[in-house]
């Protein structure tokens, strides 16, 4: 949001919000994401979006994140900020969510966002919050941002049930056959270099992906651009490397 514009990426999309932190303590538990998922997914929610670190995640929540997803929605969590790898055991580490790390205007990943075989994206992380100018970082952001990538592509293709889902069309969204898959998504770029990929790009993916999401409409909505290009330093995803997306 921008003044309350709604700018920025799926500006069609339908906000649920709901609350899991304690106002005095700043902390939520498992128990509180697990009635939040039970709650969203019973309003009809496809995307959860879940920008907070927790560890460790109880087997209660853990069964509910595998049956909703295995039901079609999709999970996005942030990796963490303290530049070590994602502890086993958290939310980020549960491979039925979406992990997001955070990188640079280059697609670099930054030194300070938490790393390793469960993070999926590397998606940039620096926002401005205000007319101020006043920048934000954080793995909350990048994951934020992904998705409404991801809102997006669902926009487009309703057929996306699943995490390999959205690991496959980002894939061919940056122009990657299948046979680049095992090898991780790497677009490092910033916005302009971005578009260019995209436009040249769009007519592969609607060709061999049926159904398939368009990236124009994804990355290189004029407005969107015009309006959000000082709160994103880039539309760069990375994928980690040598990690299995099939």
């Amino acid at each position: 949001m921008k003044n309350g514009e709604g700018t920025g990426l799926a500006q069609g999309s339908e906000l649920l919000n709901l609350k899991i932190f304690d106002n005095e303590t700043k902390e939520t538990t498992s128990s509180l994401v697990r009635a939040a998922l039970i709650s969203a997914f019973e309003m009809g929610a496809r995307i959860a979006l879940m920008p907070f670190s927790l560890f460790p995640v109880s087997t209660e929540l853990n069964e509910v994140i595998e049956d909703v997803v295995n039901k079609g929605m999709l999970l996005i969590t942030s990796a963490g900020n303290e530049g070590s790898p994602v502890i086993k055991g958290s939310l980020a580490a549960n491979d039925n969510v979406i992990t997001a790390g955070a990188s640079d205007q280059n697609g670099i990943p930054n030194v300070w966002s938490n790393y390793g075989s469960s993070v999926d994206f590397y998606v940039p992380s620096n926002l401005n919050v205000s007319e101020n100018k006043k920048y934000e970082n954080g793995t909350s952001y990048s994951a934020a941002f992904l998705a409404g990538v991801i809102a997006d592509l669902l926009s487009k293709d309703g057929d996306i049930i699943s995490k390999d889902d959205v690991m496959s069309r980002l894939a061919f969204a940056c122009g990657l056959g299948a046979a680049d898959l095992n090898n991780g998504i790497t677009v490092n770029t910033a916005i302009e270099e971005t578009l260019k990929v995209a436009e040249a790009v769009t007519d592969n993916i609607q060709d061999r992906v049926p159904l398939g999401a368009d990236i124009n409409e994804i990355l290189s909505r004029e407005e969107t651009l015009n309006k959000s290009y000082a709160e994103f330093t880039g539309y760069n995803i990375v994928a980690e490397k040598d990690k299995n997306l099939k």
